[in-house]
């Protein structure tokens, strides 16, 4: 019995030992990986399969998972150690890992403990694959409709902004989706041809007297898997478009609306001067 709890516990420090020189124990660059929990759930794994193996004279697999944050990304890890004990030999050893992040996943065959990589190195590979997974377009996609979202919040084309609780910052977004749908499945034979399609809303100010009508003109390119605002298209008594460079010349909803109430304020002052000075005969009609 105690040549069996010598064994026993000889091969369990080893894989402690084996886990705090590759950097699983993460105590100075990472949070906590391989705690407490994981060592107290390798202990009773590995119990039981000595045990069984002791009684069944086979080798025993077994697994353990644990999850952690990389502080160099502050994303979620998961890692599943695959064990196999045999009792010939005796040895416990690392069959294999199986590693996930953002959303992807990759197995790490081990043909012994010896080939264990480091934490790091298990970060730097799928740091790599997530860089070519397509899922990577597909997050900056993501982010990059949070961050024009922001931005319209940001230049006053919200429901607060805008003075319209009809179409709420969200039901705007919505639109957008909807539009890059639709010019999805239209172009579904030509995948690789911009997108165009546009969003409309309205901004109700100066107490909801004056009412600009507001079309924005976005373009989605296949290639970047990028959507982009294009345009700005603004109606009051007249038309103006904005072309913009990029989305952060977007103007503010305010400035906007300021340029057609200034051409109107104008429009008010110079009309009867041109009727005072070129008779009735021909009156210039005034706003209303």
């Amino acid at each position: 019995m105690l040549v069996f709890m010598k064994k026993f516990e000889e091969l369990y420090v080893d894989q402690i030992t084996l886990l705090e020189k590759q950097g699983y124990n993460f105590s100075d660059q990472h949070s906590s990986l391989a705690n407490t929990d994981f060592l107290g759930k390798l202990l009773y794994k590995f119990l039981k399969a000595y045990q069984k193996s002791n009684k069944l004279n086979q080798p025993n697999l077994f697994y353990i998972s644990t999850t952690g944050l990389f502080k160099k990304i502050q994303d979620e890890i998961k890692i599943v150690f695959n064990y196999k004990y045999s009792l010939a030999e005796p040895a416990l050893s690392i069959q294999s890992l199986y590693v996930t992040m953002k959303g992807i996943g990759k197995s790490i065959p081990l043909n012994s403990n010896a080939e264990l990589p480091k934490a790091d190195t298990i970060l730097e590979t799928m740091i790599k694959a997530y860089e070519a997974h397509p899922k990577k377009k597909y997050d900056d996609f993501l982010k990059a409709l949070d961050t024009h979202k922001n931005l319209l919040i940001q230049k006053g084309f919200d429901e607060k902004g805008l003075d319209n609780q009809w179409i709420p910052i969200d039901k705007h977004m919505d639109r957008v989706m909807e539009g890059l749908k639709t010019g999805l499945l239209e172009n579904i034979a030509t995948p690789f041809l911009f997108i165009m399609f546009d969003v409309e809303t309205k901004g109700y100010f100066n107490n909801k007297t004056d009412v600009v009508e507001f079309k924005f003109g976005y373009q989605y390119d296949p290639h970047t898997v990028s959507l982009g605002l294009k345009t700005l298209t603004a109606k009051m008594d007249d038309t103006k478009t904005y072309y913009l460079k990029t989305e952060t010349d977007l103007p503010h909803s305010s400035t906007v609306h300021k340029h057609f109430s200034e051409n109107q304020k104008l429009l008010r002052e110079i009309i009867p001067a041109l009727n005072n000075k070129y008779g009735h005969a021909k009156k210039v009609r005034p706003l209303k």
